[in-house]
């Protein structure tokens, strides 16, 4: 049966896209991949049901700087056919750059006096999860790709992650250099363990 033209890319495709992108990437660093996906033919062909070579569409970045990669890789010829930079796009925030905003924000030490303003001292209960800040023109982005690390507290070691925010307490940090740019502490209540707790259903 004759695939689609639109048939998403398959897990042996995207790894020979990875592969010939890592091989010819077009920065010294070893990148990162935002995403990999189907570069899509023209209409006017798979309108009609043409299936002509595969190619994907891979968006990647260096971790030191701003900035991302679209490349056209053709999977027949295993080269690189397309490539367009956008030098002010911040890429979306990799697994790995979750850990280690999560590790920077928690050895802060204004981070850590902000958390025992509110009673908290074990840091392991405390569940930092960073979000994209995004881009409103203030002078402190200026060539930063920054998160916002908000927080909630577990009351016990299997407690729900999101049960309990810690209010009016986040940071902002630069993905880039993992440097914490400032803690803001706005209130200073901690959560109460007398809530409702959210608990998985025990199952008989």
């Amino acid at each position: 049966m004759k695939a689609h033209p639109l048939t998403p890319l398959t897990p042996e495709e995207i790894r020979l896209a990875a592969e010939v992108v890592r091989s010819g990437a077009p920065f010294p660093e070893e990148p990162l991949f935002e995403r990999i996906q189907l570069h899509e033919p023209p209409k006017e062909h798979w309108v009609w049901g043409e299936v002509g070579p595969r190619e994907a569409e891979v968006f990647v970045f260096r971790p030191s700087g701003l900035g991302v990669w679209k490349l056209v890789v053709s999977l027949a010829e295993k080269r690189v056919v397309g490539k367009k930079f956008y030098p002010e796009a911040r890429p979306m925030i990799q697994l790995e750059q979750f850990v280690s905003i999560e590790e920077a924000v928690r050895r802060d030490s204004n981070f850590i006096e902000a958390c025992k303003k509110r009673g908290i001292e074990d840091l392991d209960l405390v569940c930092i999860d960073p979000w994209s800040a995004g881009s409103i023109g203030s002078p402190e982005e200026e060539g930063r790709h920054l998160a916002l690390a908000f927080c909630w507290l577990r009351t016990r070691e299997h407690d729900n992650l999101y049960a309990h925010p810690i209010e009016g307490l986040f940071a902002m940090v630069d993905v880039i250099t993992n440097e914490v740019v400032r803690v803001h502490d706005l209130a200073q209540r901690a959560p109460s363990a007398d809530r409702v707790q959210l608990r998985t259903p025990t199952q008989g």
